[in-house]
């Protein structure tokens, strides 16, 4: 900006204060990027004294204006015991805050090519500057590494989001910038719970608690953030206060930017609780509202729970569809594309898929799910499952999660249980197996290999002669299989036979979708 430019800036704000409009002092603060220098950050500090907390709280870009007044006024204050000729140059400190300010901005409006790019950029200059000066508990460091995290994060990029999270938290609690440990901590908590660590999740959740170096205008980002944390871990454990966490949260119309979590939380609780319609249209309803970029971390967590949603109300073609829409699928949405091909009966086409992901480098979850469709697929071919997979699967389950289960056919948990030596089995039972669950019903009731025949035949065609000339039998001879599978499952018609075997997971397969469904608006830009 020139130096009219920035006076004009000045001017305009100068004017909103005297006037003591709030709302002109944002439109001030917000038009131009000229609180990027450093030496106008008291001018800001002084203007937002007149804004009201809650308008910051509705801002992402004033929002980020606090801590970079903070940045900027610890920077130019010498370290403790040092003298005034030590401080930082000025042009170190405005390399930083122009490129935290450039990643946040691409980052709020979700140009995350550019916000990785200043995050590496901010992330070298961290490390340059702390290998050429050392560090000092004044280095700004901790604030720029929070958010060099947040902005790999939301990009999708959870394995460098934690690395510059953990390093964050590490300087803070030793810096003035205390106020980034819980911060940071409530942020690994969440991603660990995403990828399924759950204990890790946890204990960074329990730290984030411990910290009282909370500034005001933090506080309730960070309960946020906490509650989000909170919730995420209970849904996958399938706690009993899963649900009260769950309706704690924020409306999935909320401005912070950890709503595709909130949104993935809320849906999955709703599939999780046999409610699909109500996971369908939280995911829709997201879908239609926000702008989705592929690659990101909300394009990916948004497709596959509304993949499952479909999935698990019968919408198979829909789904279908949407697959073809997305670009740059990740690893939950591969899966999801697995899970629908193996509910379609494409068997082949779903391992080619698994064996794609199960080669790569995969969070513990999306590991659970992929290894879950493995014995699916084995259940349906009647094929025994190997030990290994099977303690795969139990060792992740003893571990917490389990919400993966509630979207897997009850006979294909029995299947795995089988498979596994006796003591192993009692404890894995114990945890997925409770009285009265579809899963105990399930391993009670044995149909014959004709009986199931019949109810797979049955499922895709609509008489009883089409499925006898299907299975080369007489017709008298499914009548019989069909009025013992009557018996077994309790129910007196065809329609009530296959709706409780799919639930069960006796048979796959789904109904086929009518030709009014379609696919919900997708705004995905490339």
């Amino acid at each position: 900006m020139t130096n009219r430019g920035i006076a004009d800036a000045l001017e305009r704000l100068q004017r909103a204060v005297e006037a003591d409009d709030p709302h002109e002092i944002v439109d001030a603060i917000t038009a131009e990027k000229w609180w990027l220098l450093p030496n106008h950050f008291p001018e800001m500090r002084a203007a937002l004294a007149h804004v009201p907390p809650s308008m910051i709280a509705e801002h992402p870009l004033l929002r980020i204006a606090q801590p970079l007044i903070l940045l900027t006024n610890h920077s130019l204050t010498p370290a403790a015991g040092s003298s005034g000729t030590s401080q930082q140059p000025v042009k170190t400190l405005t390399d930083t805050g122009e490129l935290l300010v450039e990643m946040i901005v691409s980052r709020v409006s979700s140009d995350y090519p550019t916000a990785c790019s200043a995050a590496k950029r901010l992330a070298d200059l961290t490390m340059t500057n702390a290998m050429a000066s050392g560090y000092h508990a004044e280095d700004p460091a901790p604030l720029s590494l929070l958010h060099i995290g947040i902005t790999y994060m939301l990009a999708g990029q959870t394995r460098e989001a934690i690395r510059a999270l953990l390093w964050a938290k590490d300087l803070a609690s030793e810096s003035s910038y205390a106020f980034v440990y819980p911060d940071a901590c409530a942020k690994l908590a969440v991603i660990f719970a995403l990828r399924g660590s759950l204990h890790e999740a946890q204990r960074m959740l329990d730290e984030s608690r411990k910290s009282d170096a909370v500034p005001v205008f933090m506080s309730e980002f960070l309960d946020t953030t906490q509650r989000v944390a909170r919730a995420m871990i209970a849904l996958t454990r399938m706690d009993h206060d899963a649900g009260t966490l769950v309706g704690e949260l924020p409306g999935i119309d909320t401005l912070d930017e950890l709503w595709p979590f909130i949104v993935f939380i809320k849906a999955r609780f709703a599939l999780g609780q046999k409610r699909p319609l109500e996971g369908l249209d939280i995911a829709e309803l997201a879908f239609s509202s926000r702008p989705l970029v592929p690659g990101s971390l909300a394009a990916e967590l948004l497709t596959s729970v509304l993949l499952d949603a479909l999935l698990a109300s019968d919408a198979s073609e829909r789904a279908c569809c949407l697959i073809d829409f997305v670009a740059e699928p990740g690893q939950r949405t591969e899966v999801a594309r697995a899970r629908l091909l193996v509910r379609v009966g494409n068997h082949d086409d779903a391992e080619f898929v698994l064996q794609d992901l199960l080669n790569s480098d995969l969070d513990p979850t999306v590991r659970l799910g992929a290894q879950l469709l493995e014995a699916e697929i084995a259940h349906h071919r009647g094929i025994p499952l190997k030990l290994t997979l099977a303690r795969a699967v139990a060792g992740q389950v003893l571990c917490g999660s389990r919400w993966l289960l509630t979207q897997t056919p009850s006979a294909v948990i029995v299947h795995i249980a089988d498979a596994l030596p006796p003591d192993e089995r009692a404890a894995f039972e114990r945890a997925v197996l409770p009285d009265g669950s579809d899963t105990s019903k399930a391993s009670r009731i044995q149909l014959t290999r004709g009986e199931t025949s019949v109810l797979q035949a049955l499922s895709r065609t609509s008489t009883l002669d089409s499925a006898a000339a299907a299975l080369h039998l007489s017709r008298n001879t499914v009548k019989t299989h069909l009025s013992a599978v009557y018996r077994k499952l309790g129910v007196n018609s065809k329609d009530d036979a296959l709706q409780k075997a799919r639930q069960l997971g006796i048979i796959s397969g789904m109904r086929n979708d009518g030709p009014d469904q379609r696919v919900p608006h997708l705004d995905i830009r490339s």
